[in-house]
């Protein structure tokens, strides 16, 4: 016996949710890394560090900009009740 679309449906966006949530977790890992490089080519006051940080942000770049485009989707696509929602917009 199959589930009702509905259910799977929700089970649907509950994935979603749980892997923009992981994407996110991500994209704050990669941009803490960033800001350590980044801090330690300032106080090195290394230019060759600096660039790199620089040429190595397009992966976070990539990561936020595929959360913020699946998140519209979600918000376009789902019927998010109140505490989706609150989760969401945090």
């Amino acid at each position: 016996m199959s589930a009702h679309p509905e259910q799977q449906a929700r089970r649907h966006f509950q994935e979603e949710l749980t892997a923009l949530e992981d994407d996110i977790l991500r994209a704050g890992e990669l941009a803490e890394r960033a800001l350590a490089r980044a801090m330690e080519a300032l106080v090195e006051r290394d230019p060759a560090k600096a660039e790199a940080v620089i040429a190595a942000d397009d992966e976070l770049d990539e990561v936020y900009l595929s959360v913020e485009r699946r998140w519209l989707e979600v918000m376009a696509l789902q019927t998010p009740v109140a505490s989706d929602l609150r989760l969401m917009s945090v």
